[in-house]
Parts: structure tokens; C-alpha cells; sequence
């Protein structure tokens, strides 16, 4: 909704210096949670393919102009006190896009994943839970083993504010 007004706006593109988020290290590699691998690997790839087949059903109600490059917003739930698990595979663009802690001390976060790596990430489950490394230890445990669920994104899970979401049906000026 315009505003009417005409204002000057401050740039800061001068200002600013774009870099990749880094995650804390505090993930120690080889921390039992107890998961069962294979149980919890078929309960990951079944939110994925809900979360997937939740996309298709949103998307196809859109008209099929995409601007940028075609994918899907993933959120995830960690257990309770766990740290932010890395879910950024850069080369393939799969990366975080928002991140929040909940009060019952759970991260809930937001991945975008191109169209072109949904199988990737799929794999990568697969590899969760059937391969083991040089330890014993399932292969990317420290990727997936805090994440008790993964859903579809909507709006909300990107909003990152400290101001609630504008009411809905409540005209409000914002800018994305």
C-alpha cells in the first residue's frame, strides 16, 4: 500500500560487507541423543516428502512466472538445547535462511532448497541412516540428529523481527 509520501531513502550499500552465516562450533561430534538412526532418518524423509508434496500443492495455484531461482523453503525443529545444526551445503545452494530459538529452548529454522537438490538432500538423509563412519557413528549425525522435524515454511517461519507479523487484514506499510 503506498504511502504518499515521497521520502528519501539511506543507502547503505557502501556499508555493506556480505558474508556467509558461520555457526557457532559448539555441535561436539559423537553426542549420544539417544535416536534410534534408522527410525528417526524414515520419520525425517517422510516430514521431507510432506513438506515437498505441501510445496507442489502451493505452488500450483501460483501463476508459473518464477523470478530467482526455483525452490523450496524448508523449516526444521531441533530438540530442546541443542545447537544450530549445519544444514548448508553452498555449492549445491541449499542454505539458512532464517533461524529462532523458541521458549521451550528448541532452534526453529528455515533452509532454502533449489528445486535441483531436492534428491540431494534426500540422500543425504539416506546416508544418515544407513551409513556409518570410521567410529561407528551414522554418517552426518551432527547434521541431522537434533532435528526432530522438518515442515513446510510459511511466512512466519521468515520473519525475523522483534516486531510481531502485521495483523492479518490489517493494511500495514512493510518492505521485504
Amino acid at each position: 500500500m503506498p504511502s504518499g509520501y515521497r521520502r528519501q531513502h539511506l543507502r547503505i550499500d557502501h556499508f555493506v560487507d556480505l558474508k556467509p552465516y558461520k555457526r557457532p562450533n559448539r555441535m561436539v561430534p559423537g553426542r549420544d541423543l539417544g535416536r534410534e538412526t534408522e527410525r528417526h532418518a524414515e520419520s525425517l524423509k517422510r516430514d521431507l516428502a510432506q513438506a515437498w508434496a505441501g510445496a507442489e500443492g502451493i505452488l500450483s495455484l501460483r501463476d508459473a512466472q518464477v523470478v530467482g531461482e526455483p525452490g523450496r523453503y524448508i523449516e526444521f525443529e531441533t530438540l530442546p538445547e541443542q545447537p544450530l545444526p549445519d544444514l548448508n551445503w553452498t555449492s549445491k545452494g541449499i542454505r539458512l535462511a532464517s533461524v529462532a530459538r523458541s521458549d521451550e529452548g528448541a532452534t526453529i529454522g528455515t533452509i532454502f532448497v533449489p528445486d535441483a537438490q531436492q534428491e540431494f538432500l534426500d540422500m543425504k538423509i539416506d546416508e544418515y541412516q544407513s551409513k556409518r563412519g570410521k567410529s561407528g557413528r551414522p554418517s552426518h549425525e551432527a547434521r541431522f540428529a537434533s532435528i526432530e522435524h522438518f515442515r513446510l515454511a510459511r511466512l512466519e517461519s521468515l520473519w525475523v523481527d522483534a516486531r510481531p507479523m502485521p495483523a492479518e487484514g490489517a493494511p500495514t506499510w512493510w518492505e521485504c
